[in-house]
């Protein structure tokens, strides 16, 4: 926090930093919206209504998941690999009930990632090296 001092702002360092959130992201960095929660809001009474699934919510978490591991692996052995069962992914990544596929395709920039979902009408996701993620055709780079 700071306190306005007429021309200048100081910073009050005998204040403390308050979070609140309402799902642990697991690391103290709020700058990794990848690791929030997902809530869903409702007019009706508590309980009252089906969290609704998201596919592309699933295939997004799933590629940034994968990435991480892409990363660890890399800054371990210094290079990327393709071979799933090299990486420490999630259980949900490879169990086949929460995405149809997940396929890594390695490149001249150092991998890339595609996520289907296992919705009929879901559009598949990437992601590449450099973080940028994209739902749709490989040539559509839209999030």
């Amino acid at each position: 926090p700071v306190k306005n001092e007429g021309k200048y702002y100081e910073k009050q360092t005998e204040s403390s930093t308050e979070w609140w959130v309402w799902q642990s992201p697991e690391v103290i960095n709020v700058h990794l919206p990848e690791r929030w929660g997902l809530i869903q809001f409702q007019d009706s009474n508590t309980n009252n209504t089906e969290f609704l699934r998201n596919d592309k919510w699933i295939a997004t978490n799933a590629l940034l998941d994968t990435y991480s591991a892409l990363k660890a692996f890399h800054a371990v052995t210094g290079r990327y690999t393709d071979r799933k069962e090299l990486l420490r992914l999630p259980t949900y990544i490879l169990s086949g009930k929460c995405l149809a596929d997940l396929h890594i395709e390695l490149d001249w920039t150092g991998f890339k990632v595609t996520a289907r979902p296992l919705g009929k009408h879901s559009e598949e996701g990437h992601i590449r090296t450099d973080h940028f993620l994209w739902f749709g055709k490989e040539d559509m780079q839209y999030f």
